[in-house]
């Protein structure tokens, strides 16, 4: 008798959904992750949490950040600086 394998198994649950996937996100730029789990749900009748979806895609090679939510932590025009010591 041999002992099972361990650890995760090759792949993941979304793989065979990964053009549907990016075809959402080709369709809309600024879609968050939350929204493509719902379209999951909805059109392919997958549950899947927005981590799985950041995950599998992070495999595939897509690391896109949203630039405007990050520019959106300071007022515009501030410069960022740690604060001075006095």
């Amino acid at each position: 008798m041999r002992p099972g394998r361990q650890g995760q198994r090759e792949g993941f649950k979304l793989d065979p959904h990964e053009d549907f996937i990016l075809g959402l996100v080709e369709d809309v730029k600024d879609i968050s992750l939350a929204e493509i789990a719902a379209r999951l749900a909805e059109e392919r009748g997958l549950t899947a949490c927005p981590a799985t979806i950041w995950y599998s895609s992070t495999s595939a090679g897509s690391r896109t950040k949203k630039d405007g939510a990050r520019q959106r932590a300071a007022a515009r025009g501030c410069e960022s600086r740690p604060p001075e010591v006095v």
